[in-house]
């Protein structure tokens, strides 16, 4: 049966939402609804980026309609689905539509992630600079790091007090 024979004969005009409301009696089941309805209830970010989470905010959003009737509900949805770290940041700015608001997470995303890089790098950059002066090679553990450490930290001490007294 076509979507146009599910129509009551009288009705002239097909809008979208009466088009919507019949597509998904006749080809979505309403358990598979719920299931769906309840997916974007509990949607997170998690280990997504934010343009997976966006895609399947998105995806899951149509099944939920009632969820995200205005712009609002949509922006706060997605925010509070969105990492702690970004949700935090993004409290401070005010987005003024969805779009922003999904352009925004993804910039904060972004400069997060070269800011950890610059980190990682300057750590390993440092690590490798105090393998070089204690002497050690880099194959050593890293379980034997501190105690070097300790041992650098105990001559400094001693030259220190040394000098002191």
């Amino acid at each position: 049966m076509s979507v146009e024979r599910t129509l009551a004969p009288e009705q002239e005009a097909l809008t979208w939402q009466r088009f919507r409301t019949v597509f998904y009696s006749k080809y979505f089941p309403s358990s598979r609804l719920r299931k769906l309805e309840r997916e974007f209830l509990n949607l997170n970010q998690g280990t997504m980026t934010v343009d997976e989470y966006e895609a399947e905010f998105d995806r899951l959003s149509r099944f939920a309609p009632t969820l995200v009737m205005d712009a609002e509900s949509q922006m706060r949805r997605f925010e509070e689905g969105l990492k702690p770290h970004l949700c935090r940041s993004l409290a401070a700015i005010h987005s003024t539509n969805y779009d922003d608001l999904v352009d925004r997470a993804k910039n904060l995303e972004i400069v997060r992630k070269e800011t950890y890089d610059a980190k990682d790098r300057k750590q390993k950059k440092r690590s490798r600079n105090y393998d070089a002066r204690s002497g050690q090679n880099s194959s050593k553990t890293a379980k034997s790091q501190p105690i070097l450490a300790i041992r650098e930290a105990r001559i400094l001490w001693k030259d220190y007090s040394a000098r002191e007294a």
